[in-house]
């Protein structure tokens, strides 16, 4: 025997006899790490760009890593331009999940997180959203965009009532995530972009703590 066959085995008694015996593991414990996914200090950290299906599906994939390896925290950072709005509320949703298994995942912004990726910034675990005070945070009403558009006034209607109530779903969970009341964020981001600094975004509730402070 040699320090080498304990890398795999273990050695039991057995009725008063040792005997060896495969050490149980889980069956995915040492597969690749996802992309995108590095593991710092014990903790997870994950990058977040430009945000549609594919990168939600790396951030699934990198929770389930981090649960096999009973990680506990993980670190998203945001420097994104925004993207899909679904695909943030997935997303949003990974970070729920995770911490109703009491996970922390801190979110992020040293440059700017805009749009969708504003909402990810706002949907950390509350006391660990970290913003860099010159970060630009960027949120704004939807919109549509179609290329030679042909519709009917009923047409238009529909759509309108769609937007509204995800416009809707949008402005009343962040006034959960910061100071500003629905009709304050509904006001701000009415045909206009509503930028604030990460130093404003503490101010206004959205950042708990200022990288430095």
């Amino acid at each position: 025997m040699t320090d080498k066959c304990l890398e795999c085995h273990i050695l039991r008694l057995k009725d008063g006899k040792p005997v060896f015996g495969l050490k149980e593991i889980k069956p995915d414990s040492y597969r690749q790490c996802p992309s995108g996914t590095q593991i710092l200090n014990g903790k997870g950290y994950y990058l977040i760009g430009e945000i549609n299906v594919g990168e939600s599906n790396l951030i699934r994939e990198h929770f389930e890593y981090l649960r096999v390896h009973n990680i506990k925290y993980t670190l998203l950072e945001i420097h994104s331009p925004g993207g899909s709005l679904f695909a943030a509320w997935r997303i949003k949703g990974l970070i729920d999940e995770f911490e109703s298994e009491s996970g922390t995942v801190e979110t992020r912004v040293r440059g700017f997180a805009a749009s969708a990726g504003a909402i990810l910034f706002a949907a950390g675990t509350k006391g660990f959203r970290v913003a860099n005070a010159q970060s630009e945070i960027m949120f704004h009403e939807l919109y549509s965009v179609k290329f030679l558009d042909i519709s009917t006034p009923s047409d238009k209607e529909d759509e309108s009532r769609v937007l509204r109530h995800l416009q809707n779903t949008i402005s009343s969970w962040l006034a959960t995530r910061g100071k500003l009341s629905k009709d304050e964020l509904d006001q701000k981001m009415r045909k206009q972009e509503f930028w604030i600094t990460g130093k404003e975004s503490y101010e206004l509730g959205f950042a708990d703590k200022l990288i430095g402070k």
